[in-house]
C-alpha cells in the first residue's frame, strides 16, 4: 500500500511539473462574469450558470440602447433624414449585436459546459471506490440530486448558445448570400458584414465553420470522459484532431 501511494504521489508530481508552466492560461479560461463578481459570491451553481450565460444579453441590451440614444441625438440635430437614420440605427444595432455575441460565444459555451465537468476522487482502496464532484463547485456531487437538477438549466442554455447562435448566423448568411454574390449589398447584408466581408463570395459560410470549431474546442470536447477527462489525454487528442482537420480544410479551400 505504501508503495502504491508513493507511486501515485510521484506521478502527480510529474504531472504538475509537466503542466505547471501552463497555469497562466487559467486567467484566460475564466468566464468574464467571474472578473466582475467571483462565483462563490453569486451563490448556488444554478445562479452562477445563469449569470455566466446571461451577462452578454445585458451587454447587448446596453449597446442597443446606447446606439438608439445616439440615433435620437442625430435625429434631433437634423443631420440625417428620418428614413436613412432609422436604417443606420438598425444597422448599427444589428452589427453591434453580432460582434458581441460572436466574441463571447466560446467563453459562454465553456461556462455552460462547466455544469457537466466532474473530477473523481478515490475514497477507498479496498474495495476500490471513487466519488466524483463538479469541478466548478466541489460541494456538488455528480451523482447527487443537485447535479441532476442542473441538467435542465444546462440544456436550456446549451440550446440558447452553442446551438441557436450558429443556426442564427447560418440563417443570416443564407438570407444575404444572393445580394452579396450579386454585388448588390442590401441593408441587412451591410448590417451583417461582420459575417462575410473578410471572405470570398464562394466561402461566405466560413465564419460559421470557424464558430463551430471554436465551440468544439472550448466546450463540446468536455463531453468526452466527463469524470476523468482532466487527467487523461483523450480530450487533448480529440482537440488536436479537430484542429488538424480544420487546418486541412483551410488548406483545401485556399
Amino acid at each position: 500500500g505504501v508503495r502504491l501511494v508513493g507511486s501515485e504521489m510521484c506521478i502527480r508530481d510529474r504531472h504538475q511539473h509537466f503542466t505547471g508552466w501552463l497555469n497562466f492560461l487559467s486567467w484566460f479560461d475564466m468566464p468574464a462574469a467571474e472578473f466582475m463578481m467571483p462565483g462563490t459570491c453569486v451563490g448556488s451553481m444554478p445562479a452562477r450558470l445563469a449569470l455566466n450565460s446571461l451577462w452578454p444579453v445585458a451587454v447587448v441590451g446596453f449597446a442597443v440602447m446606447t446606439i438608439g440614444a445616439l440615433g435620437l441625438a442625430e435625429h434631433l440635430s437634423a443631420r440625417a433624414s428620418r428614413g436613412s437614420l432609422t436604417w443606420v440605427t438598425r444597422d448599427r444595432a444589428v452589427y453591434a449585436t453580432l460582434v458581441i455575441v460572436f466574441l463571447v460565444l466560446p467563453n459562454v459555451s465553456r461556462s455552460i459546459f462547466s455544469a457537466k465537468k466532474c473530477v473523481s476522487f478515490e475514497v477507498s482502496d479496498v474495495p476500490p471506490q471513487s466519488r466524483s464532484y463538479l469541478v466548478a463547485d466541489l460541494d456538488v456531487s455528480c451523482s447527487g440530486p443537485e447535479f441532476r437538477s442542473l441538467e435542465t438549466i444546462f440544456w436550456v442554455f446549451f440550446v440558447l448558445w452553442p446551438v441557436l447562435v450558429p443556426l442564427a448566423g447560418l440563417a443570416l448568411v443564407l438570407s444575404i448570400q444572393g445580394s452579396v454574390r450579386a454585388q448588390r449589398v442590401s441593408n441587412l447584408a451591410n448590417a451583417c458584414r461582420f459575417l462575410w466581408r473578410d471572405y470570398e463570395p464562394g466561402v461566405l459560410y466560413w465564419e460559421i465553420v470557424d464558430m463551430l470549431r471554436k465551440i468544439l474546442l472550448t466546450a463540446v470536447v468536455l463531453f468526452v470522459d466527463t469524470e476523468f477527462g482532466d487527467v487523461r489525454l483523450l480530450r487533448l487528442w480529440l482537440a488536436a484532431s479537430v484542429s488538424t482537420g480544420f487546418l486541412a480544410l483551410l488548406a483545401l479551400v485556399r
